[in-house]
């Protein structure tokens, strides 16, 4: 089984209902948590979406709450890839080859080393988002991708 990297575009969608809920919500109930890559900073992305979704009043101060707690124990549970200031320095050139702002850049950085390193024991990378411009950079890196708006749950299982 492969496995999976999450940015905040899929993150979000496991905690708020919306386009992709069904599919990010069948990733946590069949993948292990092990084989779940989330970076600390789709976690702070995620509860700043969550609470823009407060601030525009489609969820409560405590909904809000007990939400980015769950959000914390989920991914608390998930690989969690450390990220210095190497990494941001050799993330810069996928900002001007595929014209992505700094965190998709970072979070493609990441998934193609991580892919190298998960190469050498035979497992494939999939990266899920819903972000569409990190989504075309991802595939022209060659990488495994899934939008979880874009993908049915009989797609899903062919990955699982």
């Amino acid at each position: 089984m492969p496995a999976f990297y999450l940015d905040s575009s899929a993150l979000v969608k496991r905690y708020v209902p919306e386009t992709g809920s069904d599919i990010l919500n069948a990733l946590f109930v069949r993948v292990p948590a092990q084989q779940m890559i989330v970076s600390s900073w789709a976690v702070a992305e995620t509860v700043a979406a969550l609470n823009r979704k407060k601030n525009d009043t489609q969820m409560t101060s405590t909904a809000l709450a007990s939400t980015i707690n769950l959000l914390l124990d989920e991914t608390d549970l998930c690989w969690q890839p450390k990220v210095d200031s190497a990494s941001v320095r050799d993330s810069l050139d996928l900002i001007t080859r595929h014209n992505l702002n700094a965190t998709d850049a970072l979070h493609l950085h990441v998934v193609l080393h991580l892919q190298k390193l998960l190469s050498q024991f035979e497992t494939n990378l999939v990266l899920v988002t819903s972000d569409q411009r990190l989504l075309r950079a991802a595939k022209a890196e060659d990488l495994i991708t899934i939008d979880p708006e874009q993908i049915s749950e009989s797609e899903l299982r062919k990955f699982l």
